[in-house]
């Protein structure tokens, strides 16, 4: 699904990140909403010690 988008310049890095209920993983049986993704993808960022800025 990212063939394209993940074919960058040089000098830049990608990080791609599967979210959870994507692809062929399990949907999960509690709370599944955009706010779930989105926790999931800054305690990814925190653990790469990834600068956010809004």
């Amino acid at each position: 699904m990212y063939k394209y988008q993940y074919q960058v310049e040089k000098g830049f890095r990608v990080i791609g990140n599967l979210l959870r209920g994507f692809g062929k993983s399990d949907k999960p049986y509690s709370r599944y909403d955009f706010d779930l993704l989105s926790d999931d993808i800054k305690v990814v960022l925190e653990k790469m010690k990834m600068k956010m800025q809004c």
